[in-house]
């Protein structure tokens, strides 16, 4: 912030933005140049994320060091009062119930489900490796990941295109010995209509017949 200018880097995107400021108005938003200081495209509207999934306060600082005493934390390896820490931001979550997803941070987001039934059996696996955790004052999964049918129902009023293999089985070729003979004699066993493709290979030459047989 430099007098009437206010320089925005938003942790999502390629370019930051440049607020010119005349009192409490807006007179323009421009994205610009970090290295030349050039504005690049001039825009109506922004939106500026956190850097950080929950807003760092000494009061909730405080609460989560309370809560590691509770968990009979040695008190040498607690935190100072307010200060804050590694891993404080997950842990976030025991004090303060999550409010949304991933999927709150746009306005109406395309969801693209790429095979959805394996990511579901990877949540599965997740949940069965979370819960063999002993849970505690400082651990309680449900506080701090979602549950699959959670995060589904969360997902289910939004756009979204599902992408899955599809399944497609393909028959054995069979194979016909020693001769034509017996390999004509097979085919005409087969129900009909039938479309029969031979291959006939010789010495330096391969030959292709394809017949009709009804």
């Amino acid at each position: 912030m430099r007098g009437g200018i206010l320089d925005a880097f938003s942790p999502e995107a390629a370019k930051p933005v440049r607020i010119d400021l005349f009192g409490d108005s807006v007179e323009s938003i421009r994205r610009f140049d970090v290295e030349s200081q050039r504005s690049v495209l001039k825009i109506d509207d922004c939106t500026l994320l956190p850097l950080t999934e929950f807003q760092k306060s000494r009061q909730l600082l405080i609460e989560l060091r309370d809560l590691m005493q509770q968990a009979d934390t040695p008190e040498r390896e607690l935190p100072p009062a307010g200060e804050p820490f590694a891993g404080w931001e997950p842990l976030s979550a025991m004090v303060r119930a999550k409010t949304g997803a991933v999927l709150t941070l746009a306005d109406k987001p395309l969801v693209i489900w790429d095979e959805p039934g394996q990511v579901r059996s990877a949540a599965e696996r997740l949940w069965k490796r979370l819960e063999q955790i002993e849970p505690s004052p400082v651990y309680a999964p449900g506080s701090i990941f979602y549950r699959w049918e959670e995060f589904q129902q969360s997902a289910q009023a939004l756009p979204r295109l599902v992408m899955e293999e599809l399944e497609i089985g393909v028959a054995r070729r069979p194979t016909y010995r020693p001769g034509p003979r017996s390999a004509f004699t097979a085919t005409s066993r087969l129900p009909s209509p039938k479309r029969v493709r031979w291959w006939s290979r010789g010495t330096g030459w391969l030959s292709l017949r394809l017949l009709q047989v009804k």
